[in-house]
């Protein structure tokens, strides 16, 4: 979407508000996927299949929307994957910004992550669970998070806010660790979730502003790595772990999270400091 704002030649102003109505409409669709597939469910007497057969028509929709509607970025054509992959690692190595970027990207997405697989059993352990309305309440969270979202940015830079989006993660993350209300777990839950809708679209503006253009989707993929390591990780681990062990681990990688941006923010202001300012 960056490549195609930018040789649009549209403001890159816009390119914050822009992620977050993405963000927010996601939430929307998403919002009524929980309703549909808890009709799904119901309509086909509990049957568990019933969601992911009603999500077959949507990637068949989707996949007709996107061939004959969104033009191809091809990038650089003329670059080999091994130049491509040898210039996104010497700008990783390089720039001390990027590489903050990478490992708040995989310290949040990998609790994010996480967090999509040990919700289920602790709300479980309360009782019977109508799924489709719970992940329906995230993804109004979320979107609730999107707006928030536009109002911090019109007085703060992403990297100021996303310290204390990242610490309420970590308290919301904390929650089921110590408290065993259903009620309070849930409110736990729908907070970071609004986190999660911040989250978004000021990394997405961070990594617009500080990825270059070209080798953008190299450098993305190779933040993927530790990404799934971390998740890996947990997972493999399911077996001498407990659930409330899991939430502790995602609370902790969201406070590194925010000792990581509060780095980022300091190292962008010393970039800033650095470049030469024109003079009249």
């Amino acid at each position: 979407m960056v490549s195609e704002h930018n040789s649009r030649g549209f403001d890159g102003d816009w390119i914050g508000g822009t992620f977050s109505l993405a963000v927010a409409g996601n939430g929307l669709v998403a919002i009524a996927s929980g309703f549909a597939a808890q009709g799904a469910v119901w309509a086909y007497n509990g049957h568990p299949v019933a969601p992911f057969d009603l999500s077959a028509l949507a990637l068949i929709l989707g996949t007709l929307l996107i061939t004959f509607t969104w033009p191809e970025n091809y990038g650089d054509s003329q670059a080999s994957q091994s130049q491509g992959l040898q210039k996104a690692l010497t700008a990783v190595k390089n720039d001390s910004k990027i590489a903050m970027l990478g490992l708040i990207q995989a310290l949040f997405e990998g609790a994010m992550y996480t967090f999509v697989f040990v919700w289920t059993p602790i709300l479980e352990d309360k009782g019977a669970v109508p799924h489709g309305f719970v992940f329906a309440s995230f993804m109004i969270s979320c979107s609730i998070g999107a707006t928030v979202f536009n109002y911090l940015s019109a007085n703060q830079k992403p990297q100021q806010f996303l310290v204390g989006t990242f610490l309420a993660a970590a308290a919301a993350m904390a929650g089921p660790v110590m408290i065993d209300s259903p009620l309070v777990i849930m409110v736990c839950f729908c907070v970071f979730e609004v986190c999660v809708g911040i989250f978004w679209p000021a990394i997405m503006s961070l990594r617009s502003a500080h990825l270059p253009e070209e080798g953008r989707a190299t450098i993305m993929n190779i933040f993927r790595i530790p990404l799934n390591a971390v998740v890996c990780l947990v997972l493999a681990n399911q077996g001498s772990l407990s659930v409330k062990a899991d939430f502790a681990i995602c609370a902790c990688a969201h406070v590194f999270a925010a000792i990581c941006t509060i780095r980022l923010a300091g190292l962008i202001k010393a970039s800033s400091a650095s470049q030469p300012t024109s003079s009249i």
